[in-house]
């Protein structure tokens, strides 16, 4: 498949309208759908669209930026409805502080998603929660995680304490795809040498808010501010990406990475 249009911002949108997402279900659809806009050659072309368009590259970079995990979030397609899909890239960048490393970063999702490595190898681990006497569990600190885009403020609130441990550790490989229920606790390992690239296709939100599970911060409300684009960033980055996945068509990565 290849985008049929020169507007490829507007063909994407067309087809996550006609998809189907069912709560907590798989699909072979959605995945496909990534699959398809994840292909090389469909994703290097719509790069080449939006770096080669004002437009698109103001709206873009308008709602994308650096996420507190690490990693740069640029939104592709969000039309502003909780109740309706979103296609993300995600963007890891090495290289990385041992501090930021070393963030435990533990999370679950309001929301289901497909996602496709397009570049690098995803490394990952899954945890579960486990009664007190458990061995190999740690004791962690939940907290109510909701981001407030009106204010470009993230919110944590404390839940309490809770005891987690881990239940698989995971390597999903370039051009690969993958799906993740919204209530899976997981923590992605940030890459020490390789770019690191997938692209999201997220269902409808499944609940207000995601839980996220850390054992240094303080049992207080926090508040923490994410940083937008610009749209010369914006082009930064995905003139990068682009080039980095011609380059890297064919790559293996060790899984030490």
């Amino acid at each position: 498949m290849s985008f049929q249009t020169k507007n490829p911002l507007a063909e994407i949108e067309a087809g996550i309208v006609q998809l189907k997402f069912a709560p907590d279900t798989n699909s072979n659809e959605n995945a496909g759908f990534v699959e398809r806009i994840g292909s090389q050659e469909n994703f290097c072309g719509l790069i080449e669209e939006i770096v080669g368009n004002d437009e698109s590259l103001a709206v873009v970079s308008s709602r994308s930026y650096r996420h507190v995990n690490h990693f740069d979030k640029i939104v592709l397609f969000d039309d502003g409805n909780p109740d309706h899909a979103r296609l993300t890239l995600h963007l890891w960048r090495p290289p990385y502080t041992v501090g930021e490393i070393q963030d435990e970063l533990i999370h679950d999702h309001r929301f289901s998603f497909w996602s496709k490595v397009l570049c690098g190898a995803l490394r990952s681990e899954v945890f579960e929660r486990t009664v007190e006497d458990c061995p190999n569990a740690r004791l962690y600190r939940a907290y109510s995680y909701c981001p407030e885009n009106k204010d470009i403020a993230n919110f944590y609130k404390h839940l309490g304490d809770v005891r987690l441990k881990i239940c698989k550790y995971q390597m999903t490989d370039q051009d690969r795809t993958y799906y993740l229920s919204f209530d899976t606790i997981h923590r992605i390992c940030l890459p020490e040498q390789h770019t690191v690239s997938t692209l999201v296709l997220r269902s409808p939100r499944l609940r207000s808010h995601s839980t996220v599970y850390n054992s240094v911060y303080p049992k207080t409300e926090l508040r923490v501010q994410n940083s937008f684009f610009s749209p010369d960033n914006l082009s930064e980055r995905l003139r990068f990406l682009r080039s980095h996945i011609l380059e890297h068509a064919s790559c293996t990565y060790p899984e030490t990475t």
